[in-house]
């Protein structure tokens, strides 16, 4: 990459920033990828490229919290992509806004947008990475609407898609968002199941933020069963992990923060603070 932006081949930079993109997702590392497709973003490469690049600086930028660099990165990118006719690019383009719909708590645009580019992924001859991914995400919509039936159905045909086809990015993706419905449902041994296995393929894929969030979703399920050391321990583990990452990067997961705070309470309250603190401290060195 460093040779290419170097040399000024912008073709090479954006194909690989393209093929690197889901690497440095998963393995946290979105601060280099954002910054290598600055790097020939200042290089003004020709519409194809730029439209590439901008796509991939904006999913860095969301996994890094940052929407407003996302915003303006996913909208230029789209409106490239439709003017040199990539419609594949364009439904990656209208992904991400729908994403960041559903982070201001949009739901009609989340909806309306996610459904969009999954037609045109649909129709473009998309990955089934990214038609599990979208469907995952729509029910996760849907959940935020109380539809709890047919978020359900959405995030299953989503992990029916990522299994299908091996990829265990989306499928822990789906598992982690199915364990919330069975949160809201109070099935606790369900999403126990789910959690858990998540765990291990996040381990597996060396994903640390995925491998965040399922143990802060297990700290729950235990907490909720009165094992307030073990829940604290995980609460510590979950923030030590982020730490490490340096970014949320799962922006999309939407848990009931009420639930997760009330559990966290609990526990501090029936530990006491001095216990409660070196649990929690323990779990984050981990």
């Amino acid at each position: 990459m460093s040779w290419a932006l170097g040399a000024g081949e912008v073709e090479t930079a954006a194909r690989l920033g393209w093929a690197l993109w889901p690497f440095w997702w998963v393995r946290g590392h979105n601060r280099e990828g954002r910054r290598w497709m600055e790097v020939l973003l200042e290089l003004d490469p020709p519409a194809s490229f730029r439209a590439v690049a901008l796509l991939v600086a904006g999913q860095m930028a969301y996994t890094q919290g940052d929407y407003e660099a996302c915003k303006e990165y996913a909208s230029e990118s789209l409106e490239l992509a439709w003017e040199v006719g990539d419609t594949a690019r364009a439904a990656h383009a209208v992904h991400g806004l729908g994403l960041l719909a559903l982070n201001d708590s949009d739901f009609d645009t989340a909806r309306s947008r996610l459904e969009e580019a999954l037609n045109l992924h649909l129709t473009s001859g998309g990955s089934e990475q990214m038609i599990s991914a979208i469907r995952t995400q729509l029910g996760t919509v849907l959940h935020l609407q109380g539809d709890l039936d047919g978020a359900a159905a959405m995030m299953e045909e989503g992990l029916r898609v990522a299994r299908r086809c091996g990829d265990r990015v989306n499928t822990y993706a789906a598992l982690y968002n199915l364990a919330q419905v069975a949160l809201a449902r109070g099935v606790h041994d369900e999403a126990e199941t789910l959690f858990e296995e998540g765990i291990k393929l996040s381990q597996e894929m060396r994903d640390q933020a995925n491998l965040a969030y399922f143990l802060e979703g297990l700290a729950v399920i235990v907490g909720v069963r009165g094992e307030t050391g073990r829940s604290a321990r995980l609460f510590g583990a979950y923030t030590g992990l982020l730490e490490e990452v340096g970014a949320s990067v799962y922006n999309y997961y939407k848990p009931d923060r009420s639930l997760y705070e009330r559990t966290w309470e609990r526990a501090r309250s029936r530990l006491g603070e001095e216990a409660f603190d070196a649990a929690w401290g323990k779990g984050r060195e981990r």
